[in-house]
Formats: structure tokens, C-alpha cells, sequence
């Protein structure tokens, strides 16, 4: 698929391209979903059949891409064969899209339908199609974990040179989505720990935040480590503040959750960029200290 690149901004065009890739990605990984272990699992969509032009509008692989994938004459490599409707025009199925989606993604990295073709070959007798696919799937979001992580760091940097006041309400904003990022993936019986995880980025205070920053700038300056008592001390006010918002008896739930939340690919250059270098080791440590400790 082409996206139109005139007219926008650098900035506008990476972030239609990041978007774009997302959807990529939540696309073939439903596509992959109904092959996996030979199970088909919706009737209805493995019935699917798309027009070449339909293909091509979905997953921006040339038509010409296309017929040379299918045909199996000369000029041809035969990856896939679609079968042909009464007209004589070929229809593509679920898996058939599949396919190609991988075509797709090798054409990217610079690979010709012969050597394509190879990989299909060696990687069918190994491990099989569906394998292929979810291969695929995590090389694009490695991919984009880390256009996040940069896109993040140039915000954070731009917002760091306006001042103070820019650079906090952006790191709200970062830090209120990895959240969130994190509440979507755990079961539900968690998901008032998060919440109350977002109240705590609402309400908190410009006094606490003060006291935040200047407790762990003074810590990293005196080279205080992770598990000294100043520092699990510290963190166990934080864990309590944030239970009680929920009710929680425990605060090993808020614990593992901030662990979660500092695992999105953006916490790093975030808590760099705002509090100072070596502070996204710093915590991470404390906090996995704190995590053992109420293990």
C-alpha cells in the first residue's frame, strides 16, 4: 500500500508510516490466528475469497508482485497457487493472503521472488507456513518497539530544551500510556491496579513530583544503590498510596505492575530524558529489589 507523502511534514509522514505498520501487524496476527495448528477457527472469513486489486489494496504488494508469485510459466515462481473462479480470474483466499503478506515482507528487506521462493522452500520442510507468519509478525514489532523508542526520545529532547513545565506534562503523558499499554495485555482481575496507577499520574501533586525528582536525582549524585533502606523505603510509600486508591491489602500488585509499565519500549528515554542518566537502571533495580522482597 502507498501512502501519499506530499503535502505532509517528516514528522506527519513517520507517524502514518508507524500507524500503518501497527495495523500491519494486528492484521496478519487474525490471519494467523486461524491457521494456527492446522485449526480453522471462523468459518465465515476462511470462506473469504479477495480480487487481485483487493489484495493489493491490503497488504501493498505489487500486482505484478502478485501474478509472479502465482504463476508457475516463465517469468514466474509459483509460491502459492489461488484457484481460479468461473471467469478465469484468480480469487485469494485467507491463506493465499497470508502468503503473500510474507512475500511482502521479504520484497522489503530487498529479496527477489526466486530467493523468496527459497525461503519458502527450506522454511515449509522445517517448520511451516504459520511459523513463517508469526516470524514476520515479530520482526515488525521489534521494529516497531524500537520507532517508538525513538520517536519518544526526540519528543522528550525537543520538550527538555522548552523548559521544565513542557518536559513534565510530556512525560505524564508517556508514562499515563505505558500504563495503559500495560492494563491492556493482563487479565482482568488487575485492571483496578492500573487504574489506580492512572489516578496516581491525575492527582499526583507538583509538590510530590518536586520531592520524586529531587529524591532520585540526590540518590544517582551520592551513589546510593538500589536497595539501600532511603530507596525500598521510598517505594513502599509509593506502593501504599497507590493500594489504597483500590482497596488492595497488598502492594506486590502495584509492584508487579509498575514492572509492566516500565517494560514500554518509551519508559526508557522518558525517566532518562526527566530524571538524569542511569535513572531507568536505577529504578528498574529497586524495583525488581522491592519485588524480591515481597516475593
Amino acid at each position: 500500500m502507498k501512502y501519499p507523502t506530499e503535502g505532509i511534514s517528516p514528522r506527519q509522514a513517520a507517524a502514518s508510516a508507524c500507524r500503518a505498520e501497527e495495523w500491519f501487524v494486528l492484521a496478519v496476527q487474525q490471519l494467523n490466528s486461524f491457521c494456527r495448528d492446522g485449526e480453522v477457527r471462523e468459518p465465515e472469513m476462511s470462506k473469504a475469497e479477495w480480487k487481485i486489486s483487493q489484495v493489493e489494496k491490503l497488504i501493498g504488494l505489487s500486482r505484478r508482485d502478485i501474478q509472479r508469485a502465482c504463476y508457475k510459466g516463465r517469468g514466474g515462481v509459483a509460491i502459492l497457487q489461488p484457484k481460479d473462479s468461473s471467469w478465469g480470474r484468480r480469487n485469494y483466499s485467507l491463506e493465499d493472503v497470508a502468503t503473500l503478506f510474507v512475500v511482502k515482507c521479504h520484497k522489503e528487506r530487498g529479496l527477489s521472488l526466486v530467493e523468496i521462493k527459497r525461503v519458502f522452500e527450506r522454511s515449509e520442510a522445517s517448520e511451516g507456513g504459520c511459523a513463517m507468519l508469526e516470524d514476520q509478525v515479530s520482526l515488525m514489532l521489534d521494529r516497531r518497539d524500537e520507532l517508538e523508542r525513538q520517536i519518544a526520545c526526540g519528543r522528550l529532547l525537543v520538550a527538555a530544551t522548552k523548559g521544565r513545565t513542557p518536559l513534565r506534562k510530556l512525560v505524564r503523558s508517556y508514562v499515563m500510556k505505558a500504563v495503559v499499554d500495560a492494563a491492556s495485555v493482563q487479565e482482568q482481575p488487575g485492571a483496578n491496579v492500573y487504574f489506580a496507577l492512572l489516578q496516581r499520574c491525575v492527582l499526583i501533586s507538583a509538590g510530590e513530583v518536586d520531592e520524586l525528582e529531587k529524591s532520585i536525582r540526590k540518590w544517582l549524585d551520592k551513589g546510593e544503590r538500589p536497595d539501600a533502606e532511603c530507596v525500598q523505603g521510598f517505594l513502599r510509600e509509593g506502593f501504599e498510596r497507590t493500594a489504597r486508591l483500590v482497596g488492595e491489602s497488598t502492594q506486590i500488585g502495584v509492584a508487579r505492575a509498575l514492572g509492566e509499565v516500565l517494560d514500554s519500549p518509551s519508559m526508557e528515554p522518558t525517566l532518562e530524558l526527566w530524571l538524569g542518566p542511569g535513572s531507568y537502571e536505577f529504578i528498574d533495580e529497586a524495583l525488581n529489589v522491592a519485588l524480591a522482597a515481597k516475593a
